[in-house]
């Protein structure tokens, strides 16, 4: 399954679980992807540091970290390169 063709809430459950709204505007950890498939979080929230650490302190020593948008919520990035 290619993760790039379906849309973004099929691709968080994929990840994360069918309950992905406690992880909306979270920064998420887990444990390993493997075949496109995981599920399973180690560590969440607000600030990735505190996230990164956290998985850290529980022996997870290259966890895998992203960040869950609000899909009710439009996210607007922006980059400067000089």
């Amino acid at each position: 399954m290619n993760l790039m063709s379906i849309n973004k809430t099929k691709t968080l459950q994929i990840l994360i679980g069918d309950d992905t709204s406690k992880y909306h505007e979270k920064y998420v950890t887990l444990k390993k992807w493997v075949n496109n498939e995981s599920k399973d979080v180690i560590a969440f929230g607000e600030n990735p540091l505190k996230v990164l650490q956290e998985a850290k302190d529980k022996g997870y020593k290259s966890p895998i970290m992203f960040y869950v948008p609000n899909p009710n919520k439009t996210s607007i990035y922006s980059s400067r390169i000089n």
